[in-house]
């Protein structure tokens, strides 16, 4: 990662972590049992979104929003893209479990197009369309080309492993 590596990825995991309530931890378990999603990967996800919410409202944005009051939630589901779900708030398990959706049906055509992928090249993967569509998913050594910061399946997975490891 150009940014600063696995090490910074841990740490601002850890920090985000720190606005992380177990209210909030248990709806996220909630929407990574019913979508088999790991929440490690889930938390990562919208650690990297939205620090876990702190990001939320701030930078011109209304309270719940981000990038220009066009992404809702702390895992930031584009209004242009998508009917946003959960606008009572932007922790609720209706927002989560449809982010999350979105990124499962990534993963599955991540898997389709790349069939001799190993497993976690198809999860980095999915993160990566995640940023940046499907599409943009094209080679492993180049998958987070064209990503924000150009290392966003790296810092993704780099954070959720931080999280298998506090949970």
């Amino acid at each position: 990662m150009a940014s600063g590596g696995i090490a910074s990825s841990h740490e601002i995991m850890r920090r985000d972590l720190d606005n992380l309530s177990p209210k909030r931890l248990v709806g996220l378990k909630n929407v990574s049992v019913r979508l088999k999603i790991p929440v490690e990967i889930i938390i990562a996800l919208a650690s990297r979104e939205s620090h876990l919410g702190v990001l939320l409202g701030r930078f011109g944005n209304n309270l719940g929003w981000g990038d220009h009051n066009q992404a809702w939630g702390i895992l930031q589901v584009d209004k242009r893209f998508h009917a946003i779900r959960g606008l009572d708030d932007p922790f609720s398990e209706a927002h989560i479990e449809q982010a999350i959706s979105i990124f499962a049906s990534y993963r599955d055509q991540i898997e389709r197009s790349h069939p001799d992928w190993e497993d976690e090249f198809i999860l980095k993967g999915a993160c990566v369309a995640y940023n940046s569509g499907v599409s943009n998913v094209q080679t492993i050594s180049g998958m987070n080309t064209g990503t924000t910061h150009d290392d966003y399946g790296d810092d993704v997975i780099a954070r959720a492993q931080f999280c298998r490891d506090q949970f």
